[in-house]
């Protein structure tokens, strides 16, 4: 049996007993992790309103999402519900919506009190301009909402891929082997494509194509393992690389460089080799 395709936790999503199907079933998983990485940029109002997102600016000032629960909104198609998250209370409505045109009603939450004064007053505002909304806008990975042409609320996709990311990462330092970087790759470095926005990555662990998910950032894994290919792999390169990928917890971006951190430890570093995408 020859597996061409894995998840990064290393279980098994697709083999085949068929050995002359290996390269034609590998260039067609390469294809599929092309496509994810390759998502066509909404820019209007038909955009995938039906997700989560969330709270970047209310009433032009920008949020803080660190210092209280998150603040989120998300849509259903299928029940014309809304739903999402305050700084202190969940909260639920019912929808309408005609072309861009958008109304909320029946807006209600639940009775947590807020500790914080500040969340408590973000909270109070961010109702109210869910009540006089009457217009939307998916532009892109942002959602604009609006009242009487003016926008008072923009959301980014939930977990997205910062701008900050985005573009691609060639790896030239990491801890723990003794070995030179360049005796670990000797052909080609692992690499890590972000495109901003997204909530996928793709990469090159020096001898396989992968994906992976972004999930967040800080105090625990940030990044969800997706699917590799499975060509066999010469020297300790490729699981020196995935070993350490897979602990990541936080991020540092300075200037052309990336940092990965491991419970507050630098120990990947790459340098940007193409631009933002």
């Amino acid at each position: 049996m020859v597996v061409i395709a894995t998840n990064l936790d290393n279980s098994i999503i697709f083999a085949t007993k068929e050995k002359n199907m290996k390269s034609f079933f590998l260039g067609l998983l390469s294809l599929t992790l092309l496509s994810c990485t390759s998502t066509k940029k909404i820019t209007t109002s038909e955009g995938p309103l039906f997700q989560k997102w969330d709270l970047v600016t209310l009433n032009g000032e920008n949020v803080n999402q660190e210092i209280h629960k998150p603040v989120y909104i998300q849509f259903s198609d299928s029940a014309n519900r809304v739903f999402g998250g305050g700084p202190c209370n969940r909260f639920f409505a019912a929808y309408t919506k005609t072309g861009e045109t958008l109304k909320l009603s029946g807006i209600g939450s639940t009775k947590m009190a807020c500790i914080d004064e500040n969340a408590a007053k973000l909270e109070q505002e961010f109702f109210k301009v869910l009540e006089s909304v009457d217009a939307y806008k998916v532009v892109g990975n942002t959602l604009q909402l609006a009242t009487a042409g003016k926008t008072i609320a923009t959301f980014k996709r939930h977990k997205s891929i910062p701008d900050e990311l985005a573009g691609k990462w060639e790896l030239f330092y990491i801890t723990g082997p003794r070995i030179t970087l360049e005796g670990l790759y000797p052909d080609r470095k692992p690499t890590l494509t972000f495109t901003s926005g997204e909530t996928e990555l793709s990469g090159f662990t020096s001898c396989n194509g992968m994906s992976a998910k972004f999930v967040g950032k800080k105090g625990s894994p940030i990044f969800k393992p997706g699917i590799m290919t499975m060509m066999a792999c010469p020297g300790n390169g490729e699981q020196t690389f995935l070993k350490a990928f897979n602990k990541v917890d936080d991020y540092e971006v300075q200037g052309d460089t990336l940092i990965f951190s491991y419970r507050n430890i630098p120990f990947m570093k790459f340098k940007k080799v193409i631009a933002n995408q």
